[in-house]
């Protein structure tokens, strides 16, 4: 089963996606957010969903709170978000947090010399949502260690 991780962002929303075994994780698409209720996204997330023939099994979206966990103004967009996406796609999301996200993968962009600027710029979303999927595996295998 594949996992599908979500950046949302007010202008832009990143996407990522695992490999059937959930080893790898690979960015996927950048979406221009078009609306505040992030109809059309949503709608073109269902799509992608549709066109990988359900193999996609959990959606991995980021959750934006304070560096101490406490919610931000964004925290009930993103949870308002989440409950419209799962209308429309009824998998199983996953909140997790992002603290740091966008951070690490300029980081990691930068580190990237065969990047251009403007294709750093425009793979930052896809890259933030791949390290939201592997935040998610890291815990996920470390949970399954200590059992």
């Amino acid at each position: 089963m594949r996992l599908l991780g979500i950046d949302l962002g007010t202008k832009k929303i990143g996407l990522a996606i695992t490999d059937i075994e959930q080893k790898f994780t690979f960015p996927l698409k950048t979406l221009e957010n078009k609306d505040i209720e992030f109809k059309s996204s949503i709608n073109e997330i269902g799509k992608i969903i549709f066109k990988y023939k359900n193999e996609i099994g959990k959606i991995i979206l980021g959750f934006p709170t304070k560096m101490d966990g406490s919610e931000t103004k964004w925290t009930k967009k993103v949870k308002e978000f989440k409950q419209n996406l799962y209308k429309v796609v009824k998998l199983p999301i996953i909140l997790q947090d992002e603290r740091m996200t966008t951070i690490n993968a300029n980081t990691f962009l930068k580190e990237e010399m065969f990047f251009s600027c403007a294709l750093t710029k425009k793979k930052k979303d896809e890259a933030s949502a791949a390290i939201i999927i592997d935040e998610y595996l890291k815990k996920k295998r470390k949970r399954e260690k200590k059992n």
